[in-house]
């Protein structure tokens, strides 16, 4: 990517990207202000993209205190689901190709019985150990959790 600079060390200076067609002033170290564009922006970096838009690439970001549901799913409880939230009674009978779909699948990754517990996401498939936690999120959506980050990141009620 060429790139001309132009200011004085240790001042804001304006760098123009001329593959994507924009000029930044940078504005600090890892930030920069779009200052003209006259190419509509196609960077082949994301990180570029932000940089010419005025986002901060390295900003730092805290957890809203939001309160979700948990269940830690274990071997036993696998087996016997008598100890199982509503939810997560919901999601074992919902079809696996639906989002919110916990279901098992068979030692060659089939659908069907089987120890092995999947649950299905709107970014994929997400496989769930003995010992993981399955989280209720704010819209209702579910995903696997492993015990230290759960334990990281969230406090009991």
């Amino acid at each position: 990517m060429a790139a001309k600079a132009s200011g004085k060390s240790g001042k804001s200076s304006a760098i123009q990207l001329r593959d994507i067609g924009v000029t930044v002033a940078l504005t600090g170290p890892r930030r920069a202000v779009l200052i003209s564009r006259w190419t509509p922006i196609a960077a082949p970096c994301p990180t570029l993209c932000y940089a010419a838009i005025g986002v901060d690439v390295m900003a730092k970001f805290r957890k809203k205190p939001v309160q979700i549901e948990a269940f830690q799913m274990t071997k036993e409880r696998r087996w016997d689901n008598s100890e199982w939230p509503e939810w997560l009674n919901q999601a074992w009978n919902m079809e696996p190709s639906e989002p919110g779909c916990l279901y098992c699948i068979d030692e060659d990754g089939l659908v069907g019985p089987g120890e092995r517990l999947c649950i299905t996401t709107l970014e994929g498939t997400h496989a769930v150990t003995f010992g993981d936690w399955i989280i209720q999120g704010v819209k209702g959506e579910l995903y696997p959790c492993k015990p230290d980050i759960f334990e990281a990141t969230y406090d009991a009620a």
